[in-house]
């Protein structure tokens, strides 16, 4: 009895090791994300909807707004999401489009963005206020945003910087880098989908042994015979040194897949 008891132990740890690895967890928030992406619009048609509606409000700080005035759902729930900061730059270029000050354009960012980026846009228009270019002042606020989102913020400062000093359109270099960053991350969503079924197949590859001790504890197997042979020694050593070798081996291989 307490054999069997044993091996349903291991059988059920197995299971709750492959449930809950962090492949399947990525999977299933890349699968909800993906669900959340099929009603949005991407890539250049969802820019020219965002500048037909910023036009046609008049204020321009709330273009894509649905009919009770909130804005809807980015690409995702996650906090670290980029796709919530391209988002922002698609407005800010909207906005700059019709005309208004970057002062301005920022502080209307920050009254449609959620709470987190409303705070980091609402320093970055006092800076900019102050006589900060938007590389610095973006740079100086978003420290305290996640990395991803963070990237994105200080990437869409230099461009709008560099705009300003070169004398170039800002609102056609922004929504340029928003298409980019755009591709950039369906690039890295696209990767880390493809890796996530590897990754499960060597969680499972690395349990197996363990539920095959206990199969052979249900079917009436004696372990202590096995481990008391010389033989059955010598295949649990070369055993365990083959599972370590190829979990390193698919390791270094999933690396330099992502």
């Amino acid at each position: 009895m307490i054999v069997l008891f044993a091996a349903c132990g291991i059988a059920v740890a197995g299971v709750l090791l492959v449930t809950a690895s962090p492949a399947g967890r990525r999977l299933r928030t890349l699968a909800q994300s993906g669900r959340a992406i099929g009603g949005t619009a991407g890539g250049d048609g969802g820019r020219g909807q965002q500048g037909t509606s910023a036009g046609g409000d008049g204020r321009g700080g709330r273009q894509g707004a649905t009919a009770d005035g909130e804005l809807p759902a980015t690409r995702g729930d996650s906090a670290e999401d980029p796709h919530r900061a391209i988002a922002v730059i698609d407005r800010a270029a909207a906005l700059l489009r019709i005309g208004m000050p970057p002062s301005a354009v920022t502080m209307q960012l920050a009254e449609v963005s959620d709470a987190d980026l409303a705070a980091v846009l609402t320093r970055v228009s006092r800076s900019m206020s102050m006589g900060d270019d938007p590389q610095t002042a973006i740079g100086r606020h978003v420290g305290e945003l996640p990395v991803p989102l963070a990237d994105v913020l200080i990437g869409m400062g230099s461009v709008w910087a560099v705009a300003e000093s070169a004398g170039a359109p800002a609102a056609d270099v922004l929504e340029r880098y928003a298409h980019s960053r755009r591709e950039i991350a369906e690039a890295e969503r696209e990767r880390a989908v493809a890796l996530a079924g590897p990754q499960a197949t060597v969680t499972v590859l690395t349990w197996l042994p363990a539920a095959g001790l206990g199969l052979a504890l249900l079917i009436g197997a004696d372990p202590r015979a096995l481990l008391g042979s010389p033989v059955g020694l010598a295949s649990i050593g070369s055993g365990i040194i083959l599972l370590l070798c190829g979990r390193m081996w698919m390791k270094r291989m999933l690396e330099g897949a992502s």
